[in-house]
């Protein structure tokens, strides 16, 4: 790398850290608020506290995600003016290697704090969860802030970040690509209809607001995962109809390794299309094998009926088994992905995958702060009434909550397969067909 691409690259990943860092503290910031504003609407009716929990995992949410697009963009426009591509590989880095201590050592003090918590709390004084008689149990509350708030915004940040930057990276590999302009920006134009068609939704989800049970309630946050797929797929097309060219040239190995290909915007849609297919397939497969109704949970509740080995053998076999029919899903849509478009159709996989999943991230940040809210009530000693129905949205919470682990570890797959196909085409290593 010249002297002028080290500069670029130096620059970028200063620029990615320091907005990463900074995201974190404002998504941490105004959760908080949010929080305690939620503590506060306890004693109200139960969906005026459901819509207030919802609007603020939202406000955070499109925080972290509308910061990094508008920096994201800038730092393009820089690179395309300039000739200069590293500096949108910094940026990438930049945003990755503060994510990294944020997610990891904001998860370790959660965790440590809630383990101490309740060894101290439940196991030796007999104390209830959340109990203002243990002092453990504001370094609990602290920890969940750090490890669920403030690590979500640097994930939803680095997990747009990185693949938006790899499919960027493929697209600078064709020279037809970088002349037409507007077709450099596609990956980013899928990342914002992505922050959009979250908008949309949220919408969507105001207009049924009344839930008055948290049954409604959970019904209604499950099935916006499916809505912003049946949006995301007609607005896929106007984009990829748009800003990208019929047919178009790109070289995806070196001069002596590899040879131009033709690819056109319908294999670039139906690729982009495979990855929003995963996310719901992932979905489904997630609520199948955690919903306290399905079948596989039940059996589980069964077999704790015998005895703790029992419990644990089989919660065990059942996470293993529950990995299976992903992982199967996540190799085809790879292969399809590569066949419709090559190494650019693996990177936009993963962008497909990701615009429906900020709706996905959406919820966990109102899993996070339904969750810490309820533990604020029972710190403040509130009546009854008022933490029960905060336990009602926390339960909520923590049943949504297990779509976005899967969200989460399939997203995780996909941007890592985006990444490897960035890293080929950076490095001229052949395309196998």
């Amino acid at each position: 790398m010249s002297s002028g691409g080290t500069y670029w690259s130096s620059l970028g990943f200063i620029v990615g850290s320091a907005v990463s860092a900074a995201v974190s503290y404002l998504v941490l910031t105004l959760g908080i608020s949010h929080i305690r504003n939620l503590a506060l609407k306890s004693p109200g009716p139960f969906p005026e506290l459901f819509g207030e929990s919802y609007r603020s995992g939202n406000a955070l949410i499109f925080l972290a995600m509308g910061t990094g697009l508008f920096v994201l963009s800038i730092v393009v426009a820089i690179g395309n003016q300039f000739g200069a591509s590293q500096i949108i590989l910094g940026f990438a880095l930049g945003n990755s290697w503060v994510g990294l201590f944020v997610r990891i050592g904001g998860g370790i003090f959660a965790k440590a704090a809630d383990i101490g918590a309740d060894l101290v709390g439940k196991f030796e004084e007999a104390m209830d969860e959340d109990s203002p008689d243990n002092p453990a149990t504001i370094a609990d509350n602290v920890g969940d802030n750090v490890g669920k708030i403030a690590s979500l915004g640097a994930e939803v940040l680095s997990s747009f970040s990185e693949a938006t930057c790899a499919s960027l990276l493929v697209a600078l590999a064709s020279q037809d690509l970088v002349q037409t302009g507007v077709s450099l920006y596609y990956p980013l134009l899928i990342a914002a209809q992505g922050v959009m068609v979250s908008l949309c939704v949220r919408f969507f989800t105001d207009l049924h607001m009344s839930a008055r049970s948290p049954e409604a309630a959970e019904e209604l946050v499950k099935g916006q995962t499916v809505i912003a797929a049946l949006i995301m797929v007609p607005g896929l097309y106007i984009i990829s109809l748009i800003a990208l060219p019929k047919e178009f040239e790109m070289r995806v190995g070196g001069p002596d390794l590899g040879s131009s290909a033709r690819l056109g915007w319908v294999g670039c849609y139906f690729a982009t299309l495979s990855g929003l297919l995963l996310a719901l397939v992932i979905s489904f497969a997630t609520e199948h094998f955690t919903s306290a109704y399905s079948d596989p949970v039940q059996s589980l509740v069964q077999q704790c009926e015998y005895g703790p080995a029992n419990s644990i053998l089989s919660g065990i076999s059942l996470g293993f088994m529950a990995t299976i029919f992903p992982i199967c899903c996540i190799g085809a849509e790879v292969y399809l992905a590569f066949y419709l478009a090559g190494l650019f159709g693996v990177s936009l996989a993963a962008l497909g995958f990701l615009s429906i999943s900020s709706v996905q991230f959406c919820n966990d940040g109102f899993c996070a702060c339904a969750d810490n809210a309820r533990g604020l009530c029972k710190l403040a000693e509130m009546d009854p009434d008022s933490v029960a129905r905060a336990d009602s949205l926390a339960q909520i919470a923590d049943t949504v909550g297990t779509q976005g682990k899967g969200f989460a570890v399939g997203s995780t797959a996909a941007i890592s397969f985006g990444v490897f196909a960035a890293f080929a085409v950076r490095t001229q290593v052949s395309d196998p067909r």
